[in-house]
């Protein structure tokens, strides 16, 4: 009997939750279901949940210096080789002089983000990036999590 659904059938969750980091229980969760359901250990699960956690912190805190975002929206991607976790914040600009650059997304002072630093060192690959364009701005941390495939015997008969 197949414990999960095969991984290249397992398609796009997302999540809109309220711009709160009570609230970052119910994305931990689905990234547990999703990850389990992908068949990766209980060390990849707790390893994201922190990473996971950590990311949605830092656009939390930067949304609330230079936004006015209403919601974070977390988004799983899945496919046969890797599982991808999109966390977006974007809202209008309310500074936007000093917003032109976020330093801890653009790792120019990453020294002074630890939590991106503590992230990098959790996942397989991080993205991170930020949009401005007419008082409008994204920002987003991109999580990867690469799928291993069995290795398979290469004896010759």
């Amino acid at each position: 009997m197949e414990k999960c659904t095969p991984k290249d059938q397992l398609g796009q969750v997302e999540l809109i939750v309220p711009l709160h980091e009570r609230y970052l229980t119910i994305p931990r969760l689905a990234l547990g279901d999703v990850f389990d359901k992908a068949g990766l250990d209980i060390c990849d699960i707790a390893g994201y949940k922190v990473a996971l956690t950590e990311a949605c912190r830092n656009l939390i805190y930067f949304s609330y210096r230079h936004l006015e975002p209403p919601r974070l929206r977390v988004a799983f991607s899945t496919g046969p080789d890797r599982i991808i976790v999109l966390c977006i914040v974007e809202g209008e600009c309310f500074c936007e002089e000093r917003v032109k650059t976020h330093p801890a997304l653009h790792r120019q002072e990453a020294v002074q983000d630890l939590d991106l630093l503590v992230v990098s060192s959790l996942v397989d690959h991080l993205r991170t990036g930020l949009r401005l364009l007419k008082g409008h701005c994204l920002a987003f941390v991109e999580l990867t999590k690469f799928l291993q495939e069995p290795h398979q015997s290469t004896k010759e008969p």
